[in-house]
């Protein structure tokens, strides 16, 4: 991924909760891990996005700027917290930036 482009990421989820209003809620996290470290309190939060709605499922479409970040390799790790069950799921990719 050429740093001076962005960083184009997808994802579904489902199985929101919905509170006695009927409204969901959660919370997205975009972050580049180093994939030489371990946990993923360790790396750059690229970006948090607080999501309401009334649906049990959502999709989202961003982009991420990279202009900032190093060339090497990464963990793009996005991690997605329903708010109402207090219940986080995540999913990782590994992206090599690269220098434009």
């Amino acid at each position: 991924q050429d740093r001076s482009q962005p960083l184009y990421v997808y994802f579904q989820i489902y199985g929101l909760v919905k509170d006695d209003f009927g409204r969901t809620g959660y919370r997205v996290e975009y972050v580049l891990v180093p994939t030489d470290e371990k946990d993923d309190g360790d790396g750059d939060v690229l970006l948090v996005k607080d999501r309401n709605g009334t649906e049990e499922s959502a999709a989202e479409f961003t982009s991420l700027d990279l202009r900032e970040t190093g060339a090497a390799a990464y963990r793009l790790v996005v991690r997605v917290t329903d708010r109402k069950r207090v219940q986080t799921v995540r999913g990782e990719r590994i992206v090599e930036v690269t220098k434009p």
